[in-house]
């Protein structure tokens, strides 16, 4: 699974399993890291999170935007 094939909008990032073909799109960072550390997921099981621009998140980043606040909309 490419990030290419999840058409992200400008701003958005995906959580995804390309083993099971599994991804969850969220509409900022900070959203998506708390949903993966939470549900306990981690890239040593396979997940990634990616953003439009086709960054990958390390695990570390994850921890990181996990405890930050979620923005105001």
């Amino acid at each position: 699974m490419n990030y290419k094939n999840l058409n992200l909008k400008q701003g958005e990032v995906a959580l995804f399993n390309a083993s099971s073909n599994t991804y969850y799109k969220f509409h900022n960072l900070i959203e998506a890291c708390k949903r993966a550390v939470n549900a306990g997921r981690s890239p040593e099981n396979g997940w990634n999170i990616v953003d439009d621009l086709g960054i990958t998140y390390e695990d570390e980043d994850w921890a990181f935007f996990a405890q930050l606040p979620l923005p105001k909309d």
